[in-house]
């Protein structure tokens, strides 16, 4: 499933996108290994919602140390070497950031139709274009009932800057990674030698 499935009728979009010089095996695998760590205005924004979110007493756990896609509060749907990745659910972003425990699959985010929620999602996708790579990122929203719209609404008006600029600082980082030249190990192992 892709995005334009799992959300066929966005409130709000937002779409990014980078040409890399690198082969698209190594894009994929710079973004699969992307370490959170290398994120660091995705981790600081996350660690002052999780702050803000203990402070107004909801418990949330920490934020985790582990590639992106590990430590990401969106689960990943769906996934294809070399092409996509799909990260999807559903939420009260506005609230407090709880899931319905039934929402697991894509399946029970596109049937979910409960009032007072959110859909989102956010794909990654990566196109060869030769020895380069287009690597694109879309997040859909989408609301289950007027009352929580006019809410994500105002979230979004405040939170989208913020998404906008986390989209971009891992297509940058991506990109840098991706884009680092490599030097065999011999190399640099007889380098050292003489």
């Amino acid at each position: 499933m892709y995005v334009d499935e799992l959300i066929p009728a966005p409130e709000s979009v937002e779409f990014h996108s980078r040409l890399i010089d690198a082969p698209v095996e190594r894009v994929w695998r710079e973004f699969i290994d992307l370490p959170a760590t290398d994120l660091w205005l995705a981790r600081t924004l996350m660690r002052v919602r999780v702050l803000v979110l203990r402070v107004s007493g909801h418990s949330v756990p920490a934020p985790s140390h582990g590639t992106f896609l590990q430590s990401s509060p969106v689960p990943l749907l769906n996934s294809a070497a070399h092409e996509y990745v799909l990260a999807g659910g559903v939420g009260r972003p506005w609230r407090d950031g709880a899931s319905p425990s039934s929402v697991e699959t894509s399946a029970d985010v596109l049937e979910f139709a409960e009032p007072g929620w959110a859909k989102i999602a956010a794909d990654f996708r990566f196109h060869a274009l030769g020895r380069r790579t287009l690597m694109t990122t879309e997040t859909r929203v989408c609301t289950t009932d007027p009352r929580s719209r006019r809410r994500m609404r105002l979230y979004w008006l405040i939170i989208r800057p913020f998404s906008g600029l986390i989209r971009r600082e891992i297509l940058t980082s991506v990109a840098r990674r991706a884009e680092l030249p490599r030097t065999p190990l011999l190399h640099v192992v007889q380098s050292r030698e003489g």
